[in-house]
């Protein structure tokens, strides 16, 4: 077989799967009203809570009562869920202490009238059990909400860039900190995402 050029490109008419990334793109503060207007108890507190926590999403549908630790304003980080199964956190600084301000609080106090009988604070409302993961809450609930309010599609990752970007121009909080409370070992990641957002 004599080897040469070939006259077209056998690649030409694949169609590759979109590239997603978790480049940060938040939301304002206009769009996250709207958003948690358009959604319904109890989808909305979990995604409120997403919103004021940046907790990922294996940790939020993790989350038992247990860890809420009201009179403190503390939730504690303990687990994530994985496809359906219990795991420590992404890493050993994933085990932390989040704490929470008021917004994040009301939701949790409403969502406690909701699921106070159960140990996850977060559960799917069409069967009563606890999330296996976040697809269905993506495509049932949040795809739809952002389509029918005519917000760009993104992520609900985003909701942790959210509250990651809010914390650092309007809270003005250190990045240490902030580092502590997304679940990161260093600062590092905090700079190298959300640079822009950091005041030199």
């Amino acid at each position: 077989m004599q080897a040469g050029r070939i006259n077209i490109n056998p690649t030409a008419n694949l169609k590759l799967p979109e590239l997603q990334t978790r480049e940060p793109k938040p939301f304002n503060d206009q769009e996250v009203s709207r958003i948690l207007c358009e959604l319904t108890r109890p989808v909305r507190n979990y995604f409120a809570i997403a919103f004021y926590t940046g907790l990922r999403t294996s940790e939020l549908i993790a989350l038992t009562w247990d860890d809420f630790d009201k009179p403190r304003k503390l939730i504690y980080v303990e687990r994530a869920k994985v496809r359906g199964r219990i795991k420590p956190p992404k890493s050993k600084a994933g085990k932390r202490t989040v704490e929470l301000s008021k917004e994040a609080i009301e939701a949790l106090q409403d969502q406690l009238k909701l699921t106070q009988n159960v140990p996850t604070i977060f559960v799917n409302p069409r069967t009563g059990k606890a999330w296996n993961d976040g697809k269905a809450l993506r495509i049932t609930h949040w795809y739809p909400a952002l389509e029918k309010l005519g917000i760009p599609k993104r992520e609900p990752y985003q909701a942790r860039h959210t509250y990651a970007s809010r914390k650092l121009t309007i809270e003005k909080v250190s990045v240490l900190w902030l580092a502590k409370q997304m679940g990161h070992v260093d600062s590092s990641q905090i700079h190298k995402n959300y640079a822009r957002w950091i005041e030199h």
